[in-house]
């Protein structure tokens, strides 16, 4: 139970995080409905949707913790460029003519570095659990 809360609070504040770094160069652009929300507003609800499945996949017991730790950074990193996909779409490509595939390209190039550094903190907190796991496993 630990382990799930543990995931998705990191979840939440790395995808707060590099979201916010990300899009930051769009913050003041209207939305899609022209709603006057700012981007933490505006991807809080993206995130905790995909919270749920970020637990669910830190959840089973009966996997070795590398691959539970690489199954949940792998959905993590998917529900990041998803959010991220999702405010682009409605700050900037709402505006413009996109198709699907130039969209994702231009957020993988957007968003790129934060989305690698957010998941290299989530992997290596996955690897330091398993690491302090091993060495004693009533630490985590």
């Amino acid at each position: 139970m630990k382990r799930m809360v543990a995931c998705v609070a990191g979840f939440l504040l790395l995808g707060w995080a590099q979201g916010l770094w990300a899009l930051h160069p769009y913050r003041d652009n209207p939305t899609a409905d022209l709603q006057p929300i700012g981007l933490w507003q505006e991807m809080t609800p993206l995130l905790l949707f995909w919270a749920l499945w970020v637990a669910l996949a830190a959840w089973p017991q009966r996997a070795a913790a590398g691959w539970r730790g690489a199954l949940s950074s792998g959905v993590a990193l998917l529900g990041w460029f998803w959010v991220d996909l999702c405010l682009y779409d409605s700050r900037v490509a709402s505006w413009s003519t996109y198709s699907l595939a130039e969209l994702a390209a231009e957020v993988a190039l957007v968003c790129g570095g934060p989305l690698l550094v957010a998941v290299l903190v989530y992997g290596g907190g996955w690897a330091l659990a398993a690491r302090r796991n091993t060495d004693d496993p009533q630490l985590v």
